[in-house]
């Protein structure tokens, strides 16, 4: 069987240059899984246009994209804070949006009461809506899924339980009675409803917001608006240029998975090497916020395996070799039904002159597991650093 494969092998400086450049990039990565830098988009109702390398627009449907993201961090804006009086409470639902809110009390127990962006009025959600409520938006949470309500105090203590009620006062029921305190006093609150992705369009704002919404017509080079489908009501808001950061697409058969969500079922050293370290994050990560893509640093040989979620079908990366005197090594990529029956989809020599490759490759038919392994060439097992950037695979 032929598994169709495409990996483009780009000189060191040719990398270098687009790094030094990354401070005013977006991207847009496509259904394919493909990935390029762009500039100057703008979105009108389901149309994307954008400038390629080229310098000449294209447009593509949005059915045919998972994101348009620009590779810098929008600065947060105090202007952008809720309505209401007080610092906003970041409020995570369980299809992922996120916005900061002011909750107030509720006549209903079930229902949270929220206002947020200064145009839009008081509205309620259902709390099984809720997955996060969180007092700074760069919190690091966790959306596995929970057994019970878990809520961290201002003051390090961690309750346990079913939460009542949330307003100006939390409710918990937990095992050894119910407590109530004020909202204020908690910087962390995670209901155990499950994650939920919904299939639609998501408008990013500023550094933290995703909302989504529908009618979009928002570019970085004038006002725009759209109208929000969510938290409660239809709204239509006006957006400023410098407050779009860019949409990402959930979709109805589609999904775009980073390799590090995955499960690791392997680590082995390669190249008669005893030990290896255990990839992860490099210091040096080429970030695209909102994306979710993480890259993955692999210092040294390693064979690493992974288990694929069933319908699996196509990986990519760019794959860069951190350059030294002595670089030199193999990149293999195998995939298959079992760890015995893996056929190799892509074998890339990497080394001084040709230190980077992007890689577009498509897996067997049902495969479950795939192989990432980095072996060593003629110099031996020494300065074989590879870094995977922005891996991720397209699951159907």
């Amino acid at each position: 069987m032929n598994y169709s494969s495409r990996s483009i092998l780009l000189p060191s400086m040719l990398a270098l240059s687009g790094i030094a450049q990354a401070g005013s990039d977006w991207y847009i990565c496509n259904t394919n899984l493909e990935l390029s830098r762009i500039s100057s988009p703008r979105i009108e109702s389901d149309t994307v246009f954008f400038l390629g390398s080229s310098g000449f627009e294209s447009r593509r449907s949005v059915d045919d994209v998972f994101f348009i993201l620009p590779s810098f961090k929008p600065e947060p804006r105090e202007s952008i804070q809720s309505s209401g009086s007080g610092s906003p409470i970041w409020l995570t639902t369980t299809d992922l949006q996120r916005a900061p809110v002011h909750i107030s009390d509720s006549d209903d127990p079930d229902t949270l009461s929220l206002s947020w962006m200064d145009d839009l009025a008081i509205r309620s959600i259902d709390l099984e809506m809720v997955r996060l409520l969180t007092s700074a938006p760069e919190t690091l949470f966790n959306l596995a899924a929970i057994q019970d309500d878990y809520i961290l105090l201002n003051n390090g203590d961690e309750i346990t339980g079913f939460i009542e009620s949330i307003g100006s006062t939390v409710v918990i029921d937990t095992d050894a009675g119910t407590r109530s305190f004020p909202l204020e006093q908690s910087q962390l609150i995670q209901l155990a409803n499950d994650t939920r992705p919904a299939p639609g369009t998501y408008l990013h704002l500023d550094a933290h917001t995703r909302l989504r919404a529908t009618e979009l017509n928002v570019s970085i080079e004038e006002f725009g608006s759209a109208i929000i489908t969510s938290l409660g009501s239809d709204g239509l808001i006006e957006i400023a240029p410098d407050r779009f950061g860019g949409i990402d697409i959930v979709h109805d058969q589609l999904r775009l998975v980073p390799l590090t969500d995955l499960h690791i079922s392997s680590i082995q050293p390669t190249g008669n090497r005893s030990w290896t370290p255990t990839p992860t994050p490099p210091n040096t990560a080429s970030m695209i916020p909102g994306s979710g893509l993480i890259d993955l640093d692999l210092r040294a040989p390693v064979r690493i395996e992974f288990d694929l979620a069933p319908g699996t079908t196509r990986f990519a990366c760019t794959a860069e070799l951190v350059v030294g005197p002595w670089s030199d090594c193999t990149l293999i990529i195998e995939a298959g039904q079992t760890h015995s029956q893996m056929i190799v989809i892509e074998d890339l020599h990497l080394n001084t002159a040709q230190s980077t490759a992007i890689v577009l490759v498509d897996l067997p038919k049902d495969a479950t597991v795939l192989s990432i392994r980095v072996e060593p060439g003629a110099n031996g097992p020494i300065q074989d650093h590879v870094i995977l950037r922005q891996p991720r695979l397209l699951v159907e």
